[in-house]
């Protein structure tokens, strides 16, 4: 007799810790394990996972509506104006300062990346020894773009008179 219950009542005791677990839904067995929740689907997922009949359950679609005339707008806000202005002129200036200081080699690396008509304009408020050794290490076709572009922004007369 105690060995049948030293059988016994191990198995009965895993066999209830089984089915506690699976009424509960941590081990999924079929017919004991809850179903699965399905909150916050949509209708559509709903009916893409057969969890209602489509022939007993009609969707209602929501007609649109326009918008109630007493609802108050937000005024369109501008944003706050800078407190500086821009001078490119003087940035040409500063920076070519700093350019000429530059040995060519270094130069080419920087502007290797630049457009040309973006680097024309900058090169033409250079010093000119500068600026031809520059144009000087540079592959002949770009060169000679970029002294084109030079010689019409050299030509450009500003209301300053410079």
């Amino acid at each position: 007799m105690k060995k049948m219950l030293m059988i016994i009542i191990p198995l009965v005791l895993i066999g209830g810790g089984i089915f506690g677990a699976a009424k509960m839904g941590m081990v999924q067995i079929p017919g004991i394990s809850p179903a699965k929740k399905t909150a916050g689907l949509y209708d559509a997922d709903k009916e893409a996972l057969g969890l209602y009949n489509s022939d007993k359950i009609e969707p209602t679609v929501l007609e649109e509506t326009s918008p109630p005339a007493t609802v108050a707008t937000q005024p369109t806000v501008k944003p706050p104006e800078p407190d500086y202005q821009v001078d490119i002129v003087q940035g040409r200036k500063k920076l070519a300062k700093l350019w000429n200081s530059m040995d060519v080699a270094t130069l080419l690396r920087i502007t290797a990346d630049w457009k040309d008509e973006d680097l024309a304009p900058q090169l033409a408020v250079m010093e000119p020894e500068k600026v031809a050794l520059l144009l000087g290490s540079m592959d002949a076709s770009r060169a000679s773009k970029i002294s084109k572009l030079i010689q019409e922004e050299a030509s450009k007369v500003y209301g300053d008179g410079g």
